[in-house]
């Protein structure tokens, strides 16, 4: 186990190193600079910004500087943001964020594993087909729909939630259960997958002739190696969810990492995107570490392997 988790921290150092140089030039390439939007702005206090944030350089020394900075836990300064850092920015936006989004994973893993251990306990029938189809439904609907339809029927029309702003618990309904419906409904489907994969299995079959009781079978039995796929599923996810959904913060006004990489890449914050970028890179590695080491305790197969 501990050999696993080095090799994995060992690689992700080239995989961040990968990807800071990847999204640093992408965003040095393409057209347009921070200042371009200012108004009346002479030749010469725009070489004076330039100079001061250092964009002056050659795009190479840019780079090394950038690069020395991020080692050391500084992003910059924001160009848009003045006197503002953008590691303070995304300490700012970063709180809201994992609130929301680390409900919304919760809320999300009860509901799907509730909803497919339900359609595949009554798999053929009637709850089975509802089920499913609650789940496509969640599927096909994305949130930019899903979002504005809560707000109208729960805040505008019955006026049980506020549809936007940010401070107190009821805040956090609709833009939480908007973000979680897309996800519950993947892993809905994934655990009556997993759940009718693992049915037939041979460890199962001799379950049932050791006449287990059909609830500790489930729960015992299938359930560990039918939920491998979900916790496969909620790697990534979960990494997505926590960094801010960018519909959900921009319809419902929370103050998270998502809008304010909305609004760095609309103000050519060249420092703010990439500290976004660096911040949701690092939690999908992490994250996908997390769902090795599970898997592996979830399937001594994996362990051998390793």
């Amino acid at each position: 186990m501990i050999g696993v988790l080095a090799s994995r921290l060992l690689w992700a150092i080239p995989t961040m190193l990968a990807i800071i140089t990847l999204a640093f030039f992408m965003m040095r390439i393409a057209p347009g600079g921070p200042f371009d939007g200012e108004r009346a702005m002479t030749a010469e206090v725009k070489a004076n910004l330039e100079r001061a944030y250092k964009l002056d350089k050659p795009v190479y020394v840019q780079y090394g500087h950038y690069l020395a900075g991020v080692v050391q836990g500084d992003f910059g300064p924001s160009f848009q943001y003045r006197d503002q850092s953008v590691s303070g920015l995304i300490r700012q936006g970063l709180g809201p964020s994992l609130l929301v989004g680390g409900l919304a994973v919760s809320l999300a893993f009860v509901m799907g594993m509730a909803l497919g251990i339900t359609a595949a306990t009554h798999q053929g029938g009637v709850v089975d087909r509802l089920t499913m189809a609650l789940a496509s439904l969640g599927l096909a609907l994305p949130s930019f729909v899903i979002a504005p339809l809560l707000a109208l029927a729960f805040g505008v029309g019955l006026r049980l939630f506020p549809v936007a702003g940010w401070g107190t618990a009821a805040h956090l309904a609709l833009p939480v259960f908007a973000l979680s419906i897309p996800y519950a409904a993947s892993i809905a489907r994934l655990t009556r997958g997993g759940i009718l994969a693992t049915t037939s299995a041979p460890f199962v079959r001799t379950a049932r002739a050791k006449n287990v009781s059909p609830a500790r079978i489930l729960w015992r039995h299938i359930l560990p190696q039918a939920i491998m796929p979900v916790v496969s599923y909620l790697g990534p996810s979960a990494a997505g969810v926590l960094t801010g959904s960018v519909v959900i913060e921009t319809i419902f006004q929370i103050p998270g990492i998502g809008r304010y990489f909305v609004q760095g890449a609309l103000n050519r914050d060249f420092t703010l995107v990439m500290g976004v970028v660096i911040v949701y890179a690092a939690m999908i590695i992490v994250f996908n570490l997390l769902v090795d080491l599970v898997l592996q305790r979830l399937d001594p197969r994996t362990r051998s392997t390793a």
